[in-house]
């Protein structure tokens, strides 16, 4: 399931259980972090990551912008 989404800046999309999702970033910049995982993501425009984390992940908005979550 492929979900488009508009965010605002400072917006936050919290996803349950993380692993198995992409995350594409249309337009803008986000900040990815997993519950578990030791590392966090920055993503810009045309930049995707695959979660892998277990727990809970956190995708903040910097800046409006447009994410597509599978």
């Amino acid at each position: 399931m492929c979900r488009e989404r508009a965010l605002r800046n400072g917006e936050i999309v919290r996803l349950p259980r993380g692993r198995g999702h992409e995350v594409t970033v249309l337009t803008g910049r986000l900040w990815i972090t997993e519950e578990a995982c030791n590392d966090d993501v920055w993503l810009e425009a045309g930049q995707h990551a695959n979660l892998c984390g277990d727990g809970l992940a956190v995708i903040e908005a910097v800046g409006a912008s447009c994410v597509e979550i599978d």
